[in-house]
């Protein structure tokens, strides 16, 4: 036989008759209320739902009980029973026994399981009561933008279809752990259609739908899910040198709507800007310093983690040429599809090594202010970073793009000795 503990010796369970009106008759009907007394704290009183008459309830304990009577007993047998449940699941967590945890323990056992998909749906309804604009200095901390909610759908969308394939479209929330997160992120970076990042923003969605559960009680039992994908892609930056740029803007043969998103790659190269953060571009971000440069001032379009981000960058002459030539406005707003299928025509145009996205010209644009050599200051203000240490990332140190910048420790052309005249048969000379 098993060594349990005595439950009843820590909490104690005594039941009252309570009619629901004054009057003598025994076949008035009341309510049975439950006093919970636990060792070393006060009585709890707390109705226990359960209708009897005062007759039942009176002939509960005679020798000959009426069916009534009977089950009487039988609920409220299953009641102190569900108690001990709870107390037991309580001393196996851990958790104090106190009279408020053992009725709230007793009334999440008997709430219907939900699965991860119903959760998830809470989940968005109550972001969908957060949303504010989209400048993240406006934003209160837990709010988001409608940009990120809108992704929440499609994100929502890939979970169905995971479950589906693994053949479990009703899997409990409780069952979420770290292993099946690993699972599902695995299984979106092998779809040829996804990108890295968004498998991991998906896998990250997840664990904060299960951390939401745990905090507003649709869950209790909880496991550290640890999932850390990486934000960004797995391949580096491409950094494109200052003549493959120069070679895309010398592009003829174009078409109004290329010409258009390729001014618009160059804005973002020049100023190091993420695509939504080019979108949200306007004229209140320019304004002139005490020497009359130009200076780009913008908070970055991030979630409630990037508050209080922002970009502080020289705007150069092609930028500035670009921005005035579209009267101060960017020159388009297409989709990220058709933007990223433009440029894509663009790059092979222009003989580029890799196929051309929007996100290369941030990359580009980070190593142009390497290339000229700006100081780590300079550089994180520009990028919009909290520190430099991402700046190792952008510097992709291959023979190509070292060629093409220059050495702080080569002398200046004017400086340079003018190398000696070698005789053309020198070398047949020493031969002989």
């Amino acid at each position: 036989m098993s060594n349990q503990p005595a439950y009843y010796s820590i909490h104690r369970v005594r039941f009252e008759f309570r009619k629901s009106r004054a009057t003598d008759s025994l076949y008035e009907k009341g309510s049975i209320y439950a006093y919970i007394k636990v060792e070393g704290q006060g009585i709890e009183r707390t109705a226990t739902g359960i209708r009897a008459t005062r007759e039942d309830w009176k002939n509960r304990t005679a020798p000959r009980q009426s069916q009534a009577a009977k089950e009487l007993n039988e609920q409220l047998v299953l009641w102190e029973n569900s108690i001990k449940s709870a107390a037991r699941t309580l001393t196996e967590r851990g958790e104090p026994i106190t009279a408020q945890e053992l009725m709230a323990e007793k009334s999440y056992a008997k709430q219907p399981l939900l699965t991860i998909e119903e959760v998830m749906d809470k989940y968005i309804a109550y972001k969908k009561q957060l949303i504010d604009p989209d400048e993240a200095i406006r934003r209160e901390p837990g709010q988001i933008s409608f940009t990120t909610f809108r992704t929440y759908g499609i994100r929502r969308k890939w979970l169905s279809q995971y479950l589906k394939a693994k053949h479990n479209p009703k899997l409990p929330i409780h069952k979420v752990d770290a292993q099946f997160v690993e699972a599902y992120h695995f299984y979106l970076k092998c779809l040829p259609q996804m990108g890295t990042a968004f498998a991991s923003k998906c896998a990250k969605l997840l664990t904060e739908v299960y951390n939401w559960a745990k905090l507003t009680g649709l869950i209790r039992t909880y496991h550290t899910l640890g999932f850390r994908g990486a934000s960004g892609a797995e391949k580096p930056p491409y950094n494109l040198t200052e003549e493959e740029v120069c070679r895309i803007e010398a592009l003829a043969y174009l078409t109004p709507d290329q010409m258009k998103v390729r001014d618009g790659w160059l804005l973002a190269r020049e100023l190091c800007l993420h695509h939504s953060d080019y979108k949200a571009l306007r004229v209140e971000h320019f304004s002139r310093d005490s020497h009359g440069r130009l200076i780009l001032e913008k908070y970055r379009t991030k979630q409630e983690a990037g508050r209080g981000i922002k970009i502080v960058c020289y705007v150069s002459a092609r930028a500035e040429r670009i921005w005035n030539r579209y009267g101060q406005k960017i020159s388009t707003r297409r989709s990220d599809v058709h933007i990223g299928r433009v440029l894509k025509e663009i790059g092979k145009s222009a003989e580029l090594d890799r196929p051309l996205t929007f996100g290369h010209a941030r990359d580009s644009g980070i190593f142009r202010l390497v290339a000229a050599g700006c100081s780590d200051a300079q550089i994180k203000m520009a990028a919009g970073w909290t520190s430099t240490k991402q700046l190792i990332r952008y510097v992709n140190h291959d023979r190509r793009l070292l060629e093409a910048m220059a050495n702080p420790m080569d002398p200046a052309p004017e400086q340079r000795a003018p190398e000696p005249t070698r005789h053309p048969f020198i070398q047949i000379h020493r031969t002989a």
